[in-house]
């Protein structure tokens, strides 16, 4: 395709990053919402296996999301395509966190908004930190959706257990994150 075709369909930079983020959030979007209407526990399963699951969604798309995300804050239309999609997640989470008993204290819009910044957090962080494997990053994540939601999460699973504690060398049936929770 010759650069003046191309630009007869986007006319900017900014168009080509739009309809490519519209897409993928869209997309994330349908694929979540699919479920609005089962169970907490297979809502939190649901999420856990879509999100680091490679079978779902390439990790290249989440390091373009996150490309994305940055570029977003120079972009006001990109901003505002992140914007609807952090509401519609945060409005997904708190449908589910109020239908759970949650961690003492802890209100359905907090464990929402705690739920987000671990996904964020372990999602940047297994795309970049090499010692997190998928697998890790899906417990840590599965463990912290049940525990915000006060219920159990000892039912059988595919998730991975942790590996050797780091500082004592000692194994470790729950890191030590979880345990101090």
């Amino acid at each position: 395709m010759s650069v003046s075709h191309f630009l007869y369909y986007f006319p900017s930079k900014e168009a080509v990053l739009e309809e490519l983020c519209q897409g993928l959030l869209k997309n994330f979007m349908v694929y979540v919402d699919r479920h609005r209407s089962n169970t907490p526990i297979e809502r939190i399963e649901h999420l856990v296996r879509i999100i680091f699951s490679k079978q779902t969604f390439a990790r290249s798309e989440f390091g373009f999301m996150i490309e994305i995300l940055a570029l977003s804050r120079h972009y006001p239309r990109l901003s505002k395509l992140f914007d609807e999609y952090t509401e519609g997640m945060n409005d997904y989470l708190i449908d589910l966190y109020r239908q759970v008993p949650r961690a003492p204290g802890v209100s359905a819009e907090d464990a929402a908004t705690v739920a987000a910044a671990i996904w964020g957090g372990l999602l940047y962080n297994a795309l970049f930190d090499k010692s997190l494997k998928d697998e890790r990053a899906r417990y840590l994540f599965r463990e912290m959706l049940y525990r915000l939601a006060g219920l159990d999460s000892d039912k059988p699973t595919k998730s991975v257990r942790p590996a050797t504690h780091r500082k004592t060398g000692r194994k470790s049936s729950k890191p030590q994150l979880l345990r101090e929770l």
